[in-house]
């Protein structure tokens, strides 16, 4: 009788990227006077690797000055925000390496 030891793997592939992102708040040209601002958005979760929510704000509207970026949580994000114009967007990623294309650009004024 001859044993052989081996190893037996099941291998998964993620090659499906998270669903589109829609913003939700602030909104498109809103002004808020609030001290700490709640950035939020939704997105279906798709089955399979972790996913996360990159939450990009720029103080410029062809986006070369980044003023923060963030991973948001639960698909938000509170922030206190200086006084000036800003736009924002969200983009997700996978554990997988997977991403989707980036939500709409929304401006907002923080006064």
């Amino acid at each position: 009788t001859q044993n052989t030891l081996y190893t037996s793997r099941i291998l998964s592939v993620d090659t499906t990227a998270p669903n589109p992102v829609t913003n939700q708040m602030p909104a498109d040209n809103s002004v808020s006077t609030e001290a700490t601002l709640v950035f939020s958005w939704e997105r279906e979760d798709v089955p399979g690797s972790e996913e996360k929510d990159s939450l990009f704000v720029y103080t410029d509207e062809d986006l070369n000055n980044l003023y923060f970026k963030a991973v948001g949580n639960k698909k938000s994000f509170e922030k206190e925000m200086e006084t000036g114009s800003y736009h924002w967007f969200v983009k997700s990623y996978d554990a997988a390496g997977n991403t989707n294309t980036a939500s709409s650009t929304w401006l907002f004024q923080q006064n």
